[in-house]
């Protein structure tokens, strides 16, 4: 039935995607076997099909997943899509399940049927509209935007206009396809992996309707489709769209556009792309070339380079490896040639070409102002003036430095300072220092605190009045509002989003420790766009990771973006990146368990029945799940709190186990092996998870690794560097650890044995059930923790584990000698339920301490280490428990616990 479902959503049947090998879609052709497709996709069987890459010979395919393409090669198409990303995503959306519902409600209002899909990866959803048959991709595409907001909000907390495609992508993502011509196919469209997927996780992949107030997975029958009749109707009644205005040109951009056309014609492609050039011909306009991304060194060529007699711009590069998409000589220079840049890209091209590069934008600025000055002939002006006269707005800062250039090299002097206002007098005649004798002067050195006190904005007119808004004529201030630290309350921002700095005498923006945290906090590319996890301790920057290199991004941006003379310090940056984000943290684990709300039903008790455990076990496995869920709550909410046990399941292979815990974990779920070794990896792979797997713990719990285990469990706070911190730091920890095992005797260490909670499972655990009850789960644990109920165990729950994780300790020959000895003492008239180490070692026939009181013949052997380590164990095995002596110089006490 599934392979009947997925033909509805097939716009071509001779073209799919598939995943390759390495990850990325590619397109295959069908050549008949759809159906043997379509059952690999939902993992019915294997299949593979042809991939005929742009050059070269056919090759084969596995087949696993299948994508589909939208629009048809006529640009129609058979459905709708939205893709809405969840918060895990760079820019996903703070609630997509959320959009999802609001969109399947409008649907359903205009009476076009939908359905909503849990994305294969699992971390967001697509809501799918069918049709009956194909429309115009362009009248699906308008519906599409009809219904969505005009934004949305990111997990970052930003605003996304929908058409940016942040956090939404609508598919098709165009009304039509690129023809095709003499030098390239038609184009693909773009593509959408296919519901069903037989190998998603749980849950994943598969269609989800609503039971209950509930999203719950569902394999239907069939869907249900959308008549494009109702579609039109819908669109007729919707307003024209508006014709977008023609894009106005500057003298500057057509100078680039001949000079990129006029270089690229004369640039000598050998000295871009060199040795990868095979000095063939690939196919009609292109020529053959080795892609330096391939990990093999591309000794079968897979890329071109366009030699400009065809479509494609001269010089332009086109991998097949990846996704064909081509690159501009710019690109390339900058992706593997090292340019710092486009400009710097340019200048290369420039030198190889012999065409010179055109004046700059600061160039061509320069020169009309100094045209505009000597049309004024004035001794005495202000640099708004200057601007205002050729027609340049004044209030960028750019503008401002490239005019108090221009003045200088004019022979004016920043002379006064008139109100706040800076006014440049040119010194060429005595003229212009009348009133010199009857004013204070104001040199450089003696107006020094007015230029640092002047920021961006001041250079604008103060009219003689002093009351600048009568005229009107003062720059316009943007105050914001962001997360501050303290003692940056409000900051203004000039139009293009930079903040106001003090100004000193040369012109330029003043520089010190503070400005770059007011820059980071405030400015418009990063204000409010840094943010810290605080479970995994990452610095994220708009939604996305930011490795600690981004220091380095900023670095180059301030610097050019402000005009400072010098670099700012590696340190201020990273100081201000962290503070900024320090001051707007968020925590999407405690947001996740404090948005739920539980529904009364008691489930926590059924876990026991979930995980298949036996009748003789279910005492101990009901006490077990019930401590560890409100334990794990305990953690998330209480961070540090103790929590000094593993829950490990034990059970044949293929039980569910890892399943479990990875289904109730979500997106907070690891079980990467930790290399306790390299402790501040170990320490950083913790603090990125909730729920911790020590998958088949037997080979990671090892002997000569007992000691640094204990301490890793016992661990309430760990101290390391993390990213972006100086020096290290006290983290609390978030994590529970759990652990997995096939072994029945995987207890070896008989000092750390009592940290494990050991349970034996059935044969295959109910994970589908887990997945449907999983945040009922979550929300009870929370409303039994925040009872007060305790996640530790009480004596009488500690004797029943030890008692039961005798079953799991790894055999030892040469306990049972002292467990007989034992039985022996406990046996014996007036035994008072103590012992000591001497008495039982004597008991078992070896030399003891003469001050434990025995006569004792000489032949006894002195025990080995390893045997009064065997004794110990026997004695906990026994249920005794090791008591100080309260006499100094007496021997330890071992006293039995109660059963």
């Amino acid at each position: 039935m599934g392979s009947e479902i997925l033909t509805q959503f097939l716009n071509r049947t001779d073209r799919l995607a598939s995943q390759a090998p390495w990850g990325s879609p590619c397109p295959i052709e069908v050549n008949g076997n759809l159906d043997e497709l379509l059952d690999a996709h939902l993992g019915r069987g294997t299949a593979e099909a042809t991939y005929l890459p742009a050059r070269g010979a056919p090759k084969a395919c596995p087949v696993t997943r299948l994508g589909t393409y939208a629009p048809d090669l006529e640009g129609r198409t058979r459905w709708l899509c939205f893709d809405l990303d969840g918060p895990e995503h760079s820019e996903g959306l703070k609630d997509p399940l959320a959009l999802a519902r609001d969109l399947l409600s409008r649907l359903s209002e205009l009476h076009v049927p939908a359905h909503l899909e849990k994305s294969g990866g699992g971390r967001g959803w697509h809501v799918w509209v069918l049709l009956t048959e194909s429309m115009p991709a362009s009248m699906v595409r308008r519906l599409a935007f009809a219904i969505l907001p005009e934004r949305v909000e990111l997990a970052s907390g930003e605003m996304a206009l929908v058409t940016s495609g942040r956090g939404v992508e609508v598919f098709p993502k165009q009304d039509r396809v690129k023809p095709a011509n003499e030098a390239e196919p038609a184009g693909m469209g773009s593509m959408v992996w296919l519901p069903l997927w037989g190998g998603a996780e749980p849950g994943c992949g598969l269609f989800h309707k609503e039971v209950h107030g509930l999203h719950v997975p569902y394999k239907p029958e069939s869907l249900e489709r959308a008549d494009p009749a109702v579609v039109s109707q819908f669109l007729e009644s919707l307003p024209a769209p508006k014709q977008p205005e023609p894009e106005e040109r500057s003298e500057s951009s057509d100078l680039w556009r001949v000079w990129r056309r006029d270089a690229l014609a004369r640039l000598p492609l050998e000295s871009v792309y060199g040795e990868l050039l095979t000095g063939k011909k690939q196919s009609p306009g292109w020529l053959e070339c080795r892609d330096p991304e391939s990990p093999s060194g591309d000794r079968d060529p897979s890329a071109c380079v366009a030699d400009g007699t065809g479509r494609a711009e001269r010089g332009a590069f086109k991998s097949f490896r990846v996704d064909g998409r081509p690159l501009s000589v710019f690109d390339f220079l900058q992706r593997h040639r090292g340019a710092r840049d486009f400009i710097e890209a340019a200048r290369w091209v420039s030198e190889w070409s012999g065409v010179a590069l055109p004046p700059s934008k600061s160039r061509q600025l320069k020169a009309k102002l100094e045209q505009t000055l000597a049309s004024m002939d004035r001794d005495e002006l202000e640099i708004v003036e200057l601007l205002e006269a050729a027609g340049v707005d004044p209030t960028a800062m750019h503008v401002q430095k490239v005019a108090g250039q221009a003045l200088r090299d004019a022979g004016y002097d920043l002379k006064k300072i008139h109100r706040g206002a800076r006014r440049w007098t040119r010194g060429a005649s005595a003229d212009h220092q009348r009133g010199a004798s009857d004013a204070p002067r104001t040199e450089r050195g003696a107006s020094a605190d007015h230029q640092r006190g002047a920021s961006a904005h001041d250079i604008a007119r103060v009219p003689e009045d002093g009351d600048p808004e009568s005229e009107g004529q003062l720059a316009k201030v943007i105050e914001f509002k962001r997360p501050t630290v303290p003692g940056l309350l409000k900051i203004s921002l000039d139009p293009y989003g930079r903040v106001n700095l003090d100004i000193n005498s040369n012109g330029t923006p003043e520089y010190n420790v503070s400005v770059m945290d007011k820059i980071v906090l405030h400015d418009a590319l990063y204000g409010g766009k840094l943010t810290r996890n605080e479970i995994d301790l990452n610095v994220y920057f708009d939604g996305q990771i930011a490795p600690e290199s981004f220091v380095h991004r900023v670095r180059s941006e301030v610097t050019e973006r402000y005009g400072f003379t010098k670099v700012v310090p590696k340190q201020d940056v990273n100081d201000a990146i962290l503070s900024a984000a320090e001051a707007n943290t968020f925590n999407p684990l405690r947001r996740y368990l404090e948005d739920l709300r539980w529904d009364g039903i008691k489930r926590i008790e059924r876990i026991p029945e979930v995980l298949g455990v036996r009748d003789e076990d279910l005492e101990l496995a009901t006490i077990y799940t019930r401590r560890w869920f409100v334990g794990a709550i305990a953690r998330a909410l209480r961070p540090g709190c103790q929590l000094d046990t593993v829950f490990c399941l034990l059970g044949n292979q293929g039980a569910f186990k890892s399943s479990f815990f990875r289904i109730l974990g979500g997106d907070f779920f690891a079980d990467t092996f930790l290399d306790i070794q390299n402790m501040k990896d170990t320490y950083l792979q913790l603090h990125g998870a909730w729920i911790y797997e020590l998958a088949e713990m037997e080979s990671v719990y090892q002997k000569a690794d007992a000691g640094k285990m204990r301490q890793l469990i016992t661990s309430q706070t760990d101290r390391f560097r993390a990213p972006y911190e100086r020096g290290v730091r006290p983290h609390k920890r978030y994590c529970v650890m759990v652990g997995t095992s096939n072994r029945p005797d995987l207890l070896s260490d008989p000092e750390g044995n009592r940290r494990f909670w050991v349970l034996r499972v059935g044969d295959r655990i109910d994970k589908e059930r887990v997945l449907r009850e999983r945040d009922m789960l979550w929300a009870e644990a929370r409303a039994i923790f925040e009872s007060g109920e305790r996640w530790w165990l009480t004596d009488h729950e500690e004797a029943l584990r030890r008692s039961s994780n005798a079953r799991f300790e790894v055999e030892r020959p040469g306990v049972d000698l002292f467990l007989t000895a034992i039985a022996e003492i406990e046996a014996s008239p007036g035994f008072d339920g103590t012992l000591t180490m001497n008495e039982l070692l004597a008991k078992a026939g070896f030399e003891s301490d003469p001050r434990a009181g025995f006569v004792l013949g000489y032949s006894r052997p002195k025990p080995t280490m390893g045997q009064q380590r065997d004794a110990g164990h026997a004695l906990r095995k026994a249920g005794y428990e090791r008591k100080p002596s309260r006499n100094l110089g007496e021997a330890t006490i071992w006293v039995r616990a109660d059963p």
